[in-house]
């Protein structure tokens, strides 16, 4: 049961509770809402770790959703989401889905919900970056127990929109997670719950991750935000007199180091036969760009990172990466940090 002192302290801020009547019944209890699953390969239930289960959701869970979402935004985010399949071609009518194919999936908490803010950093880092948004749960007030739901409305917004500009794309809203992807999860949960915090401190990292999803997906501060926790993880301040010891020079030489020490490594793919310091040459003057509030531009001067989505993509999941080695080699990334 959650206490109302530990959810208005935690962080980051920002946190609304709705409270029902203490003995409503209509209420299902506990579970959280993901919003950007489309199906799950191999069933309807998987397990990520003991006591967490993801599945699809039920119909008092689905109705309890779809009332919140009403409450808070209106018509603006429907079950159009969760319960339509967009035209293929990007024009026409969209198609009602039968009811066991909606997309509304769940984790079933049960007696672990004390343990959901770590489950959402592990969701935040995987690689499979899945979207906590509301909360059905219990809180304890002035010693009474009552029926609750959590979010944050600017994250839950934010996600909401990034997924309603998605429907026509090749993406899609919702993502097909296999059991492979529960066990990466599960790994990653595992690794975050037993890491030594007093090596390695990731507790603001954390913080500036949820708090990034306060913006537009991938605005221009949105894409400050991930180089500063890079920066922040892997640099020092550089010594003006050395001109090796530059924050771009730091950032290519340490990603270079720790890309031969996990796997897989980071994907390149994109970026054809362009070399690691080349590409990484390239991401800091799309930094700079935006820093600088010049419009990068991805025709000549910026050609080899192709488009915005690419370099986004590899920025995004390079921080991810970095943060999920932190839990594998804290002392290492402590090292490599003052070096």
């Amino acid at each position: 049961m959650l206490e109302i002192e530990k959810v208005f302290g935690e962080s980051p801020h920002g946190r609304v509770v709705v409270t029902y009547r203490q003995n409503a019944t209509d209420v299902p209890l506990p579970f959280a809402f993901v919003l950007n699953i489309s199906r799950l390969i191999g069933g309807n239930s998987i397990e990520i770790s003991h006591g967490l289960i993801l599945r699809r959701a039920k119909t008092e869970e689905i109705k309890f959703v779809k009332e919140i979402m009403k409450s808070v935004f209106g018509s603006q985010f429907t079950g159009t989401l969760w319960e339509d399949r967009p035209p293929k071609s990007g024009r026409g009518a969209y198609v009602k889905l039968p009811a066991k194919q909606w997309r509304y999936f769940v984790i079933e908490i049960g007696d672990h919900i004390e343990e959901l803010a770590d489950l959402e950093i592990a969701f935040t880092i995987a690689e499979c970056d899945l979207e906590l948004g509301l909360v059905a749960s219990k809180m304890k007030i002035a010693n009474r127990s009552f029926p609750v739901c959590t979010y944050r409305p600017p994250q839950l917004f934010q996600s909401l929109s990034a997924l309603s500009s998605r429907q026509h794309s090749e993406e899609g809203v919702g993502k097909i997670l296999s059991k492979a992807d529960a066990e990466h999860l599960g790994q990653v949960y595992a690794k975050l719950r037993r890491y030594d915090r007093n090596i390695l401190d990731l507790a603001p990292v954390f913080k500036q991750l949820l708090e990034l999803k306060d913006l537009p997906y991938f605005s221009p501060l949105q894409i400050l935000g991930y180089f500063a926790i890079l920066e922040s993880i892997l640099t020092h301040q550089p010594n003006p007199e050395d001109r090796y010891d530059s924050i771009t020079r730091q950032i290519t030489r340490k990603l270079a180091l720790l890309d031969k020490r996990w796997s897989p490594h980071l994907d390149y793919s994109a970026f054809g036969s362009a070399t690691h310091e080349k590409i990484w040459s390239k991401m800091y003057a799309y930094r700079s760009a935006i820093a600088h509030g010049a419009t990068p531009d991805f025709q000549s001067h910026l050609s080899l990172l192709r488009n915005k989505g690419d370099a986004n993509g590899l920025l995004k999941s390079t921080v991810k990466q970095v943060i999920r080695h932190c839990l594998v080699e804290p002392q290492l990334i402590a090292d490599l940090h003052n070096c």
